[in-house]
């Protein structure tokens, strides 16, 4: 039988998600979910993993990313977010969810509080009733939306007001981003920033693209993180390989083998 790679399954990133990390705060707290807000949480199933073009530092905000994350593991049951880097996008790396969520929650402490506020203002009117709609944690759609809502409005910097607890830190400087025509407490991600705030949450390794299934079934039992990003020679991602799976199909076939198996006389002895 031949080797066959478990190529993990991508969330779809639509219009409205695109519109969603770059739109003016106030469109969004304003809006209906079905124009601004991620269409994608209301539909049905589970995805493995998102993929993240940074492009040239000008395409995600730390706040955006962080709500979008958070709520793509909650409501899609995602493992796994890929970072891709440039103006032509290469693989930067790739994370567990929990690690971007927490990673950005150090360096920006004012999101984590924005997440909790908007979650517990969105089940404030949910009393007797279920708002977990799954055994893995998924939100009824209409929370979803609120959490999201709130979410960016906490976030939005209000002139006259002081910034969040942890928004100013001393000798330190941050630019905010503005976007149309309000500005967020978020800073735009950079390959680089992305790589100073997640460190050693960031995986590198890769898989190079082959005609040889064996010698890329090498290098994904070489990857020591449960999923394998297959990329191009010029490092253009493909797809991500779930090396879990595949170590799971191999122990399967060794198990199968050695109970098809029978000692010699000589190996019994």
């Amino acid at each position: 039988m031949g080797i066959k790679l478990p190529f993990a399954q991508r969330a779809a990133i639509g219009d409205d998600v695109l519109l969603f990390k770059t739109a003016d705060p106030t469109t969004i707290t304003n809006d209906s979910a079905k124009t601004t807000l991620l269409k994608m949480l209301r539909e049905p199933g589970t995805r493995e993993y998102v993929v993240i073009s940074l492009g040239r530092g000008n395409e995600w905000i730390t706040s955006r990313l962080s709500i979008f994350g958070l709520m793509l593991q909650r409501m899609k049951s995602i493992r796994a977010i890929v970072f891709l880097d440039g103006f032509v996008p290469k693989f930067l790396g790739g994370a567990n969810p929990d690690a971007v969520r927490w990673a950005l929650a150090k360096d920006q402490p004012w999101l984590e509080q924005a997440y909790a506020n908007a979650y517990s203002a969105s089940l404030v009117h949910q009393v007797g009733s279920s708002f977990v709609v799954s055994n893995y944690g998924t939100l009824d759609p209409q929370v979803a939306e609120s959490v999201v809502r709130l979410f960016v409005q906490d976030v939005e910097a209000y002139l006259g007001m002081a910034p969040p607890l942890g928004a100013v830190v001393p000798n330190e400087t941050r630019s905010w981003a503005v976007l149309g025509n309000s500005t967020e407490y978020g800073t735009w991600l950079t390959g680089e920033l992305v790589q100073k705030i997640l460190g050693d949450g960031l995986h590198k390794e890769t898989i190079i693209a082959s005609e040889d299934r064996k010698t890329e079934a090498k290098f994904l039992l070489h990857c020591k993180t449960p999923y394998g990003a297959r990329v191009s020679n010029n490092g253009e991602f493909l797809t991500l390989v779930d090396r879990t799976a595949f170590v799971d199909e191999l122990t399967s076939r060794l198990t199968a083998r050695l109970e098809l198996w029978r000692p010699t006389k000589d190996e019994a002895a």
